[in-house]
């Protein structure tokens, strides 16, 4: 089988297989491959905020997150043709960045709560806290997808490191450095350079990966 990629997704799935090495290098991370969890593209809802005047609870989707014994690494990720690279400093939108501050929080709480599953950690407390740290959100039922979803993942981001770090992953397909992070000094960059891709962008994926 002859499999390509191309675009920012399938370029991180690439760095968060076959480039997993050289990404927990760059981030001065020794952990071993066998003992990091990979999440590629979870999702937390699609819109996120308020709406129609009402609270949402949904946040966004991130590219991916890495969990090591030694920090829990929130990934989001650019190449070489998005928009961004061709501007004089690469910019997040706010939404991008307030999902990094929202789930850093579900997080640093879950620890603290030693929450059992998900109707044990949101309590009307806890609920009050998210609120007033995030006015146009509320944390999402017990019955609904979303609290499945961060009742499953929470746990499994919580067993690993206690620091969670904010990461931009650049993929350069171009041979294009990225611009500066003028705006994100609080995200590490990761480069991320593919040497067999193709003048269209397209490149080939290697299957063992899969």
């Amino acid at each position: 089988m002859q499999l390509y990629g191309y675009g920012e997704d399938a370029l991180t799935f690439r760095a968060v297989t076959t480039g997993l090495r050289n990404l927990l290098a760059q981030l001065d991370d020794p952990s071993n491959a066998d003992d990091v969890t990979v999440l590629f593209r979870p999702s937390f809802g699609r819109r996120g905020g308020a709406r129609r005047g009402k609270r949402g609870s949904s946040f966004g989707e991130f590219d991916a997150i890495v969990g090591t014994p030694k920090a829990v690494y929130l990934i989001e990720s650019k190449w070489s043709r998005s928009g961004e690279a061709w501007r004089p400093s690469l910019m997040l939108r706010p939404e991008q960045t307030r999902r990094h501050d929202v789930l850093r929080w579900y997080l640093d709480r879950w620890r603290l709560e030693c929450a059992s599953d998900w109707p044990a950690f949101a309590t009307p407390s806890v609920i009050a806290d998210f609120e007033d740290a995030f006015p146009e959100l509320t944390l999402p039922r017990n019955d609904s997808v979303l609290a499945d979803s961060l009742g499953y993942l929470l746990p499994m981001l919580a067993a690993n490191g206690k620091s969670t770090r904010d990461v931009l992953l650049y993929c350069d397909v171009d041979k294009r450095q990225c611009p500066p992070l003028s705006d994100l000094l609080r995200f590490t960059l990761v480069n991320m350079p593919i040497s067999n891709a193709h003048v269209s962008g397209y490149f080939a994926m290697e299957t063992s990966a899969l």
